[in-house]
């Protein structure tokens, strides 16, 4: 019984716990605001990221995601184009023994959006975003990277300079993601979603000489999931609140007439509901390096 309870444990946390670095690197504006602006800003900006993430949950599991991310988009005021795709090695624990090793894909996140300049203060763009699982779900049985399931939404967000140094960044985002099918361990199938996923972001950035620095505060809610055949610990603990902290540094390059961005990050994350199966503590770093051209 205590094995049967600990392994739906185990599928709640898999499930209900996605861990993806597109849809969360997504939120903030880190790579769309740059320390040094010009006249005649670059269309192209490819940006390369190396990460680290890891989870502590309450039930005594431990889970480490190391990766990279890569992004591109194109410019063509007022609107824009940008992919975000990634991948990481995974390594679950449990009493110190691993249980699960492997590699995985995150999902292919696809943006269009269109920047609104209502002052030369303010500036707020208005994105849909369509994201694509990349393979076979497997959260039924072993953690995985992605949420591995359509996505459908749309964001909102923008950035108020206060002065030529300091600025407010604000931004909301909505996806659902459609149900899919996956086999558990057992070779059981199941139809399930993780339902809704809203996301808020409010932030402060100081830039000055060619460096800067952003301070955030962003929680997510995730709601509406369930599984087919119903999965009872699943349907009582269906809905996530998390809480996030993050600082960045930033160092604007000019390297032969070319706009090179190094970032560096910490983020630290907390589960408050369910406080029984969720995270005590999330800690991910990365850097990373953006070039405009």
């Amino acid at each position: 019984m205590y094995k049967k309870i600990l392994f739906l444990c185990l599928i709640y946390v898999n499930i209900v716990q996605s861990t993806t670095v597109v849809y969360n690197f997504r939120i903030a504006q880190i790579t769309k605001q740059p320390v040094a602006t010009s006249q005649d800003l670059p269309k192209n900006n490819v940006l390369g990221l190396l990460f680290n993430q890891h989870q502590k949950k309450y039930i005594g599991t431990k889970q480490n995601f190391t990766g990279l991310l890569t992004s591109y988009s194109h410019s063509f005021e007022p609107y824009y184009l940008r992919v975000d795709f990634a991948f990481a090695h995974i390594k679950d624990k449990l009493n110190q023994e691993t249980i699960f090793s492997g590699t995985e894909t995150d999902d292919l996140l696809f943006t269009a959006g269109r920047n609104f300049i209502t002052s030369p203060k303010n500036v707020v763009s208005l994105s849909g975003l369509f994201g694509i699982p990349t393979h076979k779900n497997n959260y039924l049985k072993h953690p995985g990277f992605g949420f591995n399931q359509v996505g459908f939404g749309a964001q909102l967000d923008g950035v108020y300079s206060f002065n030529n140094t300091t600025g407010f960044i604000w931004g909301s985002r909505y996806v659902y993601f459609a149900p899919g099918h996956a086999l558990d361990r057992f070779e059981n199938r199941y139809k399930y979603t993780v339902g809704h996923n809203v996301t808020l972001l409010i932030s402060t950035k100081y830039d000055h000489n060619h460096r800067g620095f952003e301070f955030g505060y962003s929680p997510s809610f995730l709601f509406g999931g369930y599984t087919i055949p119903k999965i009872d610990i699943l349907a009582r603990n269906a809905a996530l609140i998390r809480n996030s902290l993050y600082l960045v540094y930033k160092q604007h390059l000019l390297i032969k007439n070319i706009h090179n961005l190094f970032l560096c990050n910490i983020s630290f994350s907390r589960d408050q509901r369910p406080f029984e199966l969720g995270n005590k503590e999330i800690i991910m770093a990365w850097i990373a390096w953006n070039v405009s051209f």
